[in-house]
């Protein structure tokens, strides 16, 4: 069986899915709960965390202060300047506009993807760091 779509048809099916892919791209942005933004949060933490464990293996020469005492205060001054999701509700990837003491972190990304997902049993779980292209594209 083969459909023919020809002229105004064709232009009818062609509108028809573009309308339909700009809704779903626009509906598919929710705002976040509060226990997500904190789950994020603590990974961010747990970074900082590693990085600071990472350099107090490393001797220092004498007079040379550890970055590590300031990683471990940024982990108090993490902010989002915008926290968005996408996709449906039990499985989400957010995107985190980072800020540490109002500046973006030095030597990360100012923008970063995560894939989180939601159970009745455990709740909100981070998953993984993704990347834009998947954000973008979660439309489901």
């Amino acid at each position: 069986m083969t459909v023919n779509l020809g002229g105004w048809k064709a232009i009818i099916v062609i509108l028809a899915i573009l309308g339909f892919s700009v809704f779903k791209y626009q509906t598919s942005r929710r705002t976040l709960e509060p226990k997500v933004r904190q789950i994020i949060r603590l990974e961010m933490a747990a970074e900082y965390l590693q990085l600071a464990k990472a350099e107090l293996e490393i001797p220092l020469p004498e007079g040379q202060e550890a970055k590590s005492s300031e990683m471990l205060k940024n982990i108090e001054r993490i902010e989002f300047k915008s926290l968005s999701a996408r996709g449906k509700d039990d499985d989400i990837v957010a995107r985190a506009e980072i800020l540490v003491d109002g500046k973006v972190p030095a030597g990360k990304k100012p923008v970063r993807y995560f894939r989180m997902e939601y159970s009745v049993l455990t709740g909100w779980r981070y998953l993984n760091e993704t990347s834009a292209m998947v954000y973008y594209l979660k439309f489901f």
